[in-house]
């Protein structure tokens, strides 16, 4: 049986009414984290960043706000340590 790969889709879908665990939504939407005084700016696939930042902010109370665009989304921390903390968090969570 031949196996047929077939592309990744250029805008993040998930499948309608999926859940999936925060871990695995990372490792397939975010493609880099970097920190920035407080701010924690994540890259991700078109349309990524804003399906993770409701549960971004849901998730962890030490992200005072999240600010999604399309392919960015940056967590506002209350200090520079917490917004290193977070980063490495989200890295490991990442793999």
């Amino acid at each position: 049986m031949r196996r047929v790969l077939h592309p990744l889709p250029t805008i993040y879908e998930p499948e309608p009414g999926a859940r999936e665990p925060l871990e695995v939504t990372l490792r397939s939407v975010v493609h880099e984290v970097r920190e920035a005084s407080n701010l924690l700016v994540l890259r991700t696939k078109p349309g990524g960043a804003e399906r993770l930042a409701p549960t971004m902010e849901a998730k962890w109370p030490e992200v005072m706000a999240a600010i999604a665009g399309r392919d960015l989304l940056i967590l506002v921390t209350a200090s520079a340590k917490t917004c290193g903390r977070l980063g490495k968090m989200i890295r490991e969570l990442m793999g």
